[in-house]
């Protein structure tokens, strides 16, 4: 590591006080912290395996700065809904602890699942498809608020 490459002193304190922030809201938001940080992993390690995959099966480096932050965006996007589910909760008055874990398991087994498409893409040079979380939990919620305001 350079001089130029390590990171600052602000951006460590900027990071630390980002991984505090988090250790709250999860506690906060009555979801487990230590599951939170396994879907964080994973999902460092779903980007890392995308990018080995695609440089394989394409023969190189292929992953542009578009494809690359529009992943990045759909993790942050799946943070902020996890996020939502868990605030919305709240607020209605149920202990988002059940369903918040049930939802993030969910992340980490789609994320799993996402690892393994990617390994066995890039062994197989063949394209495998992704399991859709969010799509489920969007079913999933739908279903239920139809079920829940069904007047019979």
């Amino acid at each position: 590591m350079t001089a130029e490459s390590a990171p600052s002193i602000v951006d460590i304190i900027k990071n630390t006080t980002y991984g505090v922030a988090f250790l709250f809201s999860a506690d906060f938001l009555g979801f487990d912290a230590q599951a939170g940080l396994v879907l964080g992993i994973l999902m460092v390690v779903d980007v890392v395996t995308g990018i080995i995959r695609s440089a394989i099966v394409n023969g190189g480096p292929t992953v542009t700065s578009s494809i690359g932050t529009r992943g990045l965006l759909k993790k942050v996007l799946t943070i902020s809904g996890l996020i939502s589910f868990a605030l919305a909760f709240k607020g209605i008055g149920f202990a988002p602890e059940i369903p918040i874990s049930g939802i993030v398991s969910v992340f980490i087994l789609a994320e799993l699942y996402s690892i393994i498409g990617n390994v066995h893409s890039a062994l197989t040079k063949q394209t495998k498809s992704e399991y859709d979380a969010v799509k489920y939990l969007i079913e999933f919620v739908g279903g239920a608020l139809e079920r829940m305001t069904k007047i019979k």
